[in-house]
């Protein structure tokens, strides 16, 4: 018989269930309850949270502060790999950079997206949060993987 162990020990490749629980979870029974819903929620109000400060603070729309985060942080890519989110070189097109007036920008708004970031994961202790790092790291991984794997490379709707 399985049985369930503390978050932090199922971060290893293994899961751990017992009945209609996993990882000490009941088994989603909705929309609601599933790990991904619950993610993205989080990620949508970490984002409104942060759209709601720019744009009062800075006059900083959600979409501006993405162009100016990416190329401040990555500088110069192309209107493609913009687009991907940076992850992979473009050897084509047009190179996009911030001006003088962007990096500054950039140098302003950035600090208060990490006061931000630090203050939703605040509620969390050293251990808990090191745990969700590790998860976070894993799951992308494992995500990006499946996202590979065959029978996945269809389009997608936008």
């Amino acid at each position: 018989m399985k049985y369930t162990t503390p978050f932090s020990d199922l971060i290893g490749d293994e899961t751990v269930s017992v009945g209609n629980r996993v990882a000490g979870r009941p088994k989603p029974e909705n929309l609601k309850e599933l790990f991904s819903y619950r993610l993205n929620r989080l990620a949508h109000l970490s984002s409104t949270i942060a759209g709601r400060m720019n744009e009062s603070s800075y006059g900083l729309h959600p979409r501006d502060w993405r162009l100016v985060g990416m190329l401040g942080a990555f500088g110069p890519m192309s209107l493609v790999t913009l687009a991907r989110g940076a992850d992979e070189l473009d050897g084509c097109g047009v190179q996009l950079s911030l001006t003088s007036q962007g990096r500054a920008l950039y140098r302003k708004v950035f600090p208060k997206a990490v006061e931000r970031n630090e203050e939703l994961l605040s509620v969390l202790s050293e251990a808990d949060r090191a745990v969700v790092e590790r998860a976070l790291d894993r799951l992308t991984r494992h995500a990006l993987s499946l996202l590979n794997a065959p029978g996945t490379q269809g389009a997608t709707r936008r």
